[in-house]
């Protein structure tokens, strides 16, 4: 893992990782008009970023196994999709119960907020699908896998790469 640690091109992926993709992110965001185009901006830098974080350490001889990317335990992923899917519905029925309840303007105010976000047209909410797995599978692998284990080699504490 330590040989990661010297190689140029990775050491400039952890930067632009880092650094540059979340200022683009935001400059980019900033300027799309539509949540389609959020949407696709987003799956399609996600992707290519992860693929270039698979290249490099492919390039280097490591395998996905090495930075946590397996299928884990069967029961154990059972449990765990049935605890989120627990989570949610207790979740939704909290919510449903709240008695304290927003005004039309707080929720105006709320909606103009994330308003390139939601999905308003077939065309979104069909695109807004593979960007929730996009969002999961990528972000899970390059800022949980890569960064991490980068980290906690460069500083020989898993602890310190938490």
């Amino acid at each position: 893992m330590s040989a990661l640690l010297h190689q140029p091109a990775v050491l400039l992926f952890t930067f632009v990782l880092i650094l540059l993709f979340p200022l683009a992110d935001a400059f980019v965001y900033a300027r799309l008009q539509t949540a389609l185009h959020v949407y696709l901006w987003n799956t399609v830098s996600l992707w290519t970023l992860t693929l270039i974080a698979i290249a490099l350490l492919y390039r280097d001889g490591f395998t996905l196994s090495q930075f946590g990317q397996n299928s884990g335990l069967y029961p154990r992923n059972v449990i765990t999709v049935a605890g989120v899917i627990l989570l949610v519905a207790a979740l939704v029925v909290i919510n449903k119960l709240r008695k304290r309840k927003i005004t039309p303007e707080q929720y105006a105010k709320q909606i103009d907020r994330i308003r390139k976000l939601i999905p308003t047209t077939p065309a979104e909410r069909f695109t807004v699908i593979p960007l929730a797995f996009t969002a999961g599978l990528c972000e899970e692998f390059l800022y949980r896998g890569y960064l991490l284990n980068l980290a906690a080699s460069a500083t020989k504490s898993i602890w310190v790469g938490f």
